[in-house]
């Protein structure tokens, strides 16, 4: 895994100042906002690092193109996330159980 700070050099310099700078809007301590900031990236890297999520993200965009409709609601969208997790999660558990082996 990469760290927080690594990030600069990949592309994500601005990326990193708009989030420390939301962080310094909520966040007074400079050790708490640090904090924070090594959860947030380590919650994103295992969201990265999960196929589910790529499938979710993809049945997503599947759902976005293919929609007449302009506006695409929060609830829509978390709904269809949810669907292709459990769907998904449902085949991994199957699959652990018929190979004995942990997929991820």
């Amino acid at each position: 895994m990469i760290s927080v700070e690594s990030l600069k050099f990949y592309g994500g310099k601005s990326d990193l100042e708009q989030v420390n700078a939301y962080l310094d809007s909520f966040i007074a301590n400079s050790h708490e906002r640090k904090q924070k900031l090594a959860e947030l990236f380590t919650k994103a890297f295992h969201f990265v690092d999960d196929r589910r999520s790529w499938k979710a993200i993809a049945s997503l965009a599947t759902y976005i193109l293919n929609s007449k409709d302009h506006v695409i609601s929060c609830e829509q969208a978390f709904s269809i996330l949810d669907e292709c997790y459990v769907l998904l999660s449902k085949v991994i558990e199957k699959t652990n159980y018929n190979y004995g082996t942990s997929m991820k």
